[in-house]
């Protein structure tokens, strides 16, 4: 195997929640793509902090980067832009209850095709 650093690693996702780290880690790991996870274990000491973390950065070898990303935009957990109701009825539900509901979510990173840069996006 090749000698991995960290300029060696392209982030393809982010990923909120321990539940979200551990079905996207384990589904890479599946199909033989080795996945660096950097604050993992901080995030899961202090899961109210994910958001202001900006999430738990997945990161695979450059070499299986869009591999990694092509399977990740195949799972039907990967998180989706919401429709309108469904944004009014979260809003409600947050003034209501007065506590926003904690991030539990995978936001994969898209390519750039001019740069080949990974930038987050909708697919």
């Amino acid at each position: 195997m090749t000698d991995l650093n960290r300029s060696s690693l392209v982030t393809i996702a982010h990923v909120h929640g321990a539940d979200a780290l551990a079905v996207t880690t384990g589904h890479l790991r599946a199909t033989d793509i080795p996945v660096f996870a950097d604050i993992a274990h901080f995030a899961n000491l202090h899961p109210h902090l994910h958001t202001a973390l900006g999430g738990i950065a997945i990161s695979v070898p450059r070499s299986k980067a869009v591999a990694a990303r092509e399977t990740l935009e195949c799972a039907a957990w990967v998180s989706r832009p919401l429709s309108k109701r469904q944004i009014v009825l979260w809003v409600a539900l947050m003034i209501w209850a007065f506590v926003p509901p904690l991030s539990s979510s995978v936001f994969v990173l898209r390519s750039s095709r001019s740069t080949g840069v990974m930038q987050q996006g909708a697919s």
